[in-house]
């Protein structure tokens, strides 16, 4: 996928909103936390203009993102009569900002 004389920053507006949301599911999906850098690295922007291009698509951050998916996964959980106990370790590892 990647170019070096076509780098994803010149792609159409349409498959960068696509780009975005390949990372969207990454964040939904991944069991750590990345930086603004690596997400950025992985898209092939340079972080400002990363986060800038994720702000303009989603509505919100990479980081408000990732906390919100966190919040929702966690209702998730203690809808399904999951004890706080058992969350707070399955969490333990995400919990802890880069």
């Amino acid at each position: 996928m990647w170019n070096r004389k076509k780098p994803f920053a010149v792609l159409p507006r349409h498959q960068q909103a696509e780009l975005i949301a390949l990372i969207c599911k990454l964040i939904e999906t991944s069991a750590v936390s990345l930086s603004l850098k690596e997400f950025a690295i992985t898209a092939g922007f340079s972080q400002y203009h990363f986060q800038r291009l994720f702000k303009e698509v989603v509505g919100m951050t990479p980081k408000q993102y990732a906390i919100a998916q966190r919040a929702k996964w966690l209702r998730n959980e203690l809808n399904q009569e999951t004890s706080i106990t058992q969350v707070i370790i399955e969490l333990s590892d995400v919990l802890i900002w880069n």
